[in-house]
């Protein structure tokens, strides 16, 4: 009887089927976009990875197991160039941290002409990199360029910042332009911050860096840890940004100093042909990327409990 009563209970009405129906309906274009244009490459890539496959080899493509793997972790240039790109992380997430929560907490008073301040630190982070990169290159040059410009202003000699003592710190600054990209995000959770907790902390004689301290960072943690998390992503997967910044476009090898693992990774698949073993690099930077974001979860969550409690 009871068997009988639940079978019943899951028994679907014509509504209740009809709105299953209209779900599946308009959820299949999304679904079957995905299968083909994401699922499909990327198991396709997972398997060639372990292939000796060239683009012109398909008849005589034969696994070769884990020897591209092997070889990614015994080849110095994949080695030095993720070195390089982690330094660049290294570097930028942090700084891009501060620059954008000192923005936030500045942006999120109340004053004339706030709001065009707002789209104008945001602008930057929402341009094509290709965009941001041959913009910057042009600003960089050694003769016409802004920066070399405010050097003569200044009576100085103009800088090759485009060559291969500067291009490194070019590339950092280029970077940190966009560091503006979670203002809005972080101006929102401060705004959603209780004024009278605000208050209540100036009462016991909190001043305004105890306020930021013990109140404004804590409550956008969160926002912090997203920024951080993508900011990793980004950073491993640079690569439009060296290439238009050296203004060597896509066909050529940008300076030694801004050769980031995801530029080796595109000149062994596009410019030597070394299908398999390319997408075997990316597929460890992909390991990387999943580790570090489960590592970075661990401590946001560590942070909230500690902050909850």
């Amino acid at each position: 009887m009871i068997m009988k009563a639940n079978k019943k209970r899951k028994k679907l009405s014509p509504m209740q089927r009809s709105n299953y129906r209209a779900f599946y309906f308009m959820m299949a274009p999304f679904l079957l976009l995905f299968i083909v244009y994401r699922l499909f490459p990327m198991i396709w890539g997972l398997y060639i990875s372990f292939t000796n496959y060239s683009g012109f080899n398909m008849g005589s493509m034969a696994n070769v197991g884990w020897k591209n793997y092997i070889r990614a972790f015994e080849d110095s240039q994949a080695m030095i160039s993720l070195g390089r790109t982690f330094l660049i992380g290294i570097i930028t997430i942090p700084a891009s941290m501060v620059i954008c929560n000192v923005m936030a907490i500045a942006l999120s008073m109340k004053f004339k002409g706030v709001g065009i301040l707002r789209t104008i630190f945001y602008i930057p982070s929402i341009l094509p990199a290709v965009a941001v990169g041959t913009m910057w290159n042009g600003m960089f040059l050694r003769d016409g360029g802004v920066f070399n410009e405010l050097v003569k202003l200044f009576g100085g000699e103009p800088i090759n910042w485009l060559g291969y003592d500067y291009i490194f710190y070019s590339l950092i600054l280029m970077l940190l332009w966009g560091a503006g990209g979670s203002v809005l995000n972080n101006i929102s959770a401060i705004k959603n911050i209780s004024t009278e907790l605000i208050e209540s902390a100036r009462l016991d004689g909190a001043g305004n860096w105890g306020v930021i301290r013990h109140i404004i960072l804590p409550m956008t943690a969160p926002m912090n840890y997203m920024a951080v998390v993508t900011g990793i992503i980004s950073t491993l997967q640079m690569f439009a940004q060296p290439l238009m910044l050296s203004g060597v476009g896509m066909s050529s090898v940008p300076l030694q100093p801004v050769y980031t693992y995801m530029v080796h990774a595109y000149q062994q698949i596009f410019a030597n042909l070394r299908f398999g073993y390319g997408l075997a690099l990316t597929w460890i930077v992909f390991i990387i990327m999943m580790v570090l974001t489960l590592i970075t979860r661990r401590i946001g969550d560590k942070m909230s409990d500690n902050i909850a409690t």
